[in-house]
């Protein structure tokens, strides 16, 4: 009938509407059933969220783990000359310094002993930590990612 109006009364098909194909009321994939080239509706992209959300807990557990271990675990720098040793922790906090052969040495000789074995110690404590960091990351799927 609308076409017959629009081909009788050339101006009437400006005021009508535009003919469209029926819509359905229903989403076919609504919970996820379309599972190949994407979609899959609103629950799957929730149980994508939560995959996430399980490998943030996880994460974060091993990551706590981890700081644990490194908190606890020593790394010793010398200086050049052996003349003196420092200790550090995973996390790169000092744990003891020591001078046993300082007799004779300068000030200046001695604080840069003091100096190297720092970060010597420092050195061996990153390393350490990075090298755990990145068997962290490998073992919940991100390859080493951030290192």
């Amino acid at each position: 009938m609308v076409r017959v109006l629009s081909l009788l009364l050339p101006g009437a098909a400006a005021f009508m509407a535009p003919a469209q194909a029926p819509q359905t009321l229903t989403r076919p994939h609504l919970f996820g059933g379309k599972k190949e080239g994407g979609g899959g509706g609103a629950l799957g992209n929730v149980a994508g969220v939560m995959d996430q959300f399980k490998k943030a807990q996880e994460i974060a557990k091993k990551s706590q783990e981890l700081q644990t271990e490194l908190a606890a675990a020593e790394f010793e720098g010398a200086s050049a000359d052996g003349s003196v040793t420092f200790k550090m922790n995973g996390q790169q906090q000092p744990v003891s310094a020591a001078a046993p052969g300082f007799d004779g040495k300068s000030a200046e000789d001695l604080s840069k002993a003091f100096s190297e074995a720092m970060a010597d110690a420092q050195a061996k404590s990153l390393a350490a930590m990075n090298e755990k960091m990145q068997a962290l990351y490998a073992s919940v799927g991100l390859g080493g990612a951030g290192m």
